[in-house]
C-alpha cells in the first residue's frame, strides 16, 4: 500500500469515529455520570483504572508482536495464540480479583462485568491486530466503531427519548456494554475466518519461544498502562473524598482520551505499514513526518481550548460543574501534545523492532509518574495527577522522540515546528481576546479554523512532494 492509499484510509477511519465516538463518548458515557453522580461513577472509574493496568496480561503483547510480524512478512500458528490467550485472560480475572480484595474493594459486581469487558476487547483488538497486518485497513475502519454503534443503538432511546426512558445504574450500562463487546468480537472473528487469516500452515512454536518473543511487548503494554491508569485508582485511594475526586478527574480524563482517539487510531495504523514499508527510508520519513504534524496541531488546538475555555466546556457537560472542575479540565488536556508526540515516533521504534530503548525510557517516566502522585494527590487531588501526568508524559514523549530522530537519522524539520509555534501563539491570542472581549462563539470558532487550515496550506508543498513520491 502506498502512502497516499494509506492517508486516505487514515483519513475515512478518523471520519467515521469523529462522527460515532463522540455520540458516545458526550452523548451516553457522560450521561451515565450526570445520571449516577460523580462519586458512583467516580468508584467505577478507579474499578475501570485498575482493571486497565492489569490488562496487559490478557494480551500480554500478543496483538502487538503478531501485528508486527505478520506485517514483516512471518507466519505464526494463530489458533496456538488464541489457546493462550484464554489462559492468560484466567491468569488476568484472578489477578484483578485479588488486587481488588487486597485493596479493600467492595463494588464486586461492577468489578466483575468490568473485567469481562476488559477481556472482550482483548480478543476484539487481537483479531483486529490481525486484519490490519494484511493491510485490509478498509475493513477495520468499520470494526473501529462497531462496538459503539451497538451501544447508541441501546442506549440513546433510553437516555433521551421519554417513550424509553428508564431508571439506568452502572450495573444495567456494563451488562450491555459487555454484550455489545461480545457481538462486536464475534463480527471480527467471523471476518478473519471469512478471509482465511485464522488458520495458517505455521507450525506450532514452543511456548517459551512464543513468551520469549511477546515479554518486550508484554512489559510496554503494561508499563503505558500503568503511565496513563494507574492515577485514577491511586487518587481514589489516597485522597481523603477519593471517590469524589475520582469522578472529577474522570470528567476531565473523558476529554482527553476523546481527543487522544485519533492518536491510537493512526498509531494502529502506522506500526503494521511501517512495518511492512521499513526498508523504504524515504517513505517511511515523510509518514512519520505528515503524522506528526497533522496530530500536534490538533493536539495543540485541543489544549488551548481547554485551558481559555474550560468553564463553559465543563458547563455544558455536566450540570453539577464548579469552579474546581474547570481548572481540573485546564490541566489535564494540555498533555494531550505529548501523547500524540509519544504515539508517532512510539510507532516507529515497535515497527523497527527497538523495544528496548523504548521501554526504559517508558519505565522512567512510570517511576517519575508514581512518586509525583503519591507525593501529589493527598494534598492536591485530581489536580495532582494532572501535574504528574505533564511531568511524567513529556519527559517520555520528548526522550522517545529525540532517540528516534537520532537513530533513523530522521529530519527535525525546524520549519514544520515554526509553523507549529506560530499556529499556537496565533490561537492562544484569539481564545484569549475572544474570552477577555466576550466575542460570539462562533466568530472565534471561524477565526479558529482560518489560522488551521491556514497553518496546512502553509506546510502543502510538502505534502505535494510528499504524495507525488508516494503514489
Amino acid at each position: 500500500m502506498k502512502a497516499f492509499s494509506f492517508f486516505k484510509q487514515i483519513g475515512r477511519l478518523l471520519f467515521l469515529n469523529v462522527l460515532v465516538k463522540p455520540v458516545w463518548i458526550f452523548g451516553v458515557d457522560r450521561q451515565i455520570q450526570n445520571v449516577t453522580g460523580h462519586e458512583a461513577y467516580g468508584t467505577y472509574f478507579s474499578l475501570l483504572n485498575l482493571s486497565l493496568v492489569f490488562a496487559f496480561i490478557t494480551d500480554a503483547g500478543l496483538s502487538a508482536m503478531t501485528n508486527r510480524q505478520l506485517a514483516s512478512g512471518a507466519s505464526f500458528n494463530v489458533v496456538q495464540l488464541l489457546r493462550l490467550k484464554v489462559l492468560l485472560a484466567v491468569v488476568y480475572g484472578l489477578l484483578v480479583c485479588i488486587t481488588a480484595w487486597l485493596t479493600g474493594a467492595h463494588h464486586w459486581r461492577i468489578l466483575l462485568l468490568v473485567i469481562g469487558i476488559q477481556i472482550l476487547l482483548s480478543f476484539f483488538n487481537f483479531f483486529r491486530s490481525i486484519i490490519t497486518a494484511h493491510q485490509l485497513f478498509a475493513l477495520d475502519v468499520w470494526l473501529s466503531v462497531v462496538d459503539k454503534l451497538l451501544m447508541l443503538a441501546l442506549f440513546l432511546p433510553l437516555l433521551y427519548m421519554p417513550l424509553f426512558q428508564m431508571p439506568i445504574t452502572l450495573s444495567f450500562f456494563l451488562q450491555m456494554q459487555l454484550f455489545c463487546t461480545a457481538a462486536a468480537t464475534s463480527i471480527a472473528l467471523f471476518i478473519i475466518h471469512k478471509k482465511k487469516l485464522l488458520y495458517t500452515n505455521a507450525a506450532r512454536q514452543k511456548i517459551t519461544a512464543v513468551l520469549k518473543a511477546i515479554t518486550p511487548f508484554a512489559v510496554i503494554i503494561l508499563a503505558m498502562a500503568a503511565h496513563n491508569r494507574l492515577d485514577g485508582f491511586l487518587l481514589e485511594r489516597l485522597h481523603r473524598n477519593g471517590a469524589y475526586e475520582a469522578g472529577v478527574y474522570a470528567a476531565s480524563y473523558r476529554l482527553l482520551d476523546s481527543a487522544n482517539m485519533a492518536g491510537y487510531l493512526i498509531a494502529s495504523f502506522l506500526v503494521p505499514f511501517l512495518a511492512r514499508h521499513q526498508d523504504k527510508a524515504l517513505l517511511v520519513q515523510q509518514t512519520v513526518l505528515t503524522a506528526r504534524y497533522g496530530l500536534l496541531l490538533f493536539g495543540g488546538v485541543a489544549a488551548l481550548a481547554a485551558v481559555f475555555f474550560a468553564v463553559p466546556i465543563q458547563a455544558a457537560l455536566y450540570p453539577s460543574s464548579t469552579y474546581y472542575t474547570a481548572v481540573v479540565l485546564q490541566w489535564c488536556l494540555p498533555v494531550l501534545p505529548a501523547y500524540f508526540l509519544l504515539h508517532v515516533y512510539s510507532s516507529l521504534l515497535t515497527a523497527r523492532g527497538q523495544l528496548k530503548p523504548f521501554i526504559y525510557r517508558l519505565l522512567l517516566s512510570v517511576f517519575i509518574n508514581t512518586v509525583l502522585n503519591f507525593l501529589l494527590i493527598p494534598h492536591w487531588g485530581a489536580v495532582g495527577c494532572c501535574v504528574a501526568a505533564l511531568a511524567s508524559q513529556y519527559t517520555c514523549a520528548i526522550t522517545v522522540y529525540f532517540f528516534a530522530a537520532r537513530k533513523y537519522k530522521l529530519p527535525h524539520a525546524a520549519r514544520q515546528w515554526g509553523y507549529l509555534a506560530v499556529a499556537a501563539l496565533l490561537l492562544a491570542w484569539l481564545f484569549y481576546a475572544g474570552r477577555q472581549q466576550a466575542m460570539p462563539l462562533l466568530f472565534v470558532l471561524t477565526a479558529s479554523v482560518v489560522v488551521v487550515m491556514l497553518a496546512l496550506f502553509a506546510y502543502l508543498p510538502f505534502f505535494k512532494r510528499f504524495y507525488s513520491l508516494s503514489r
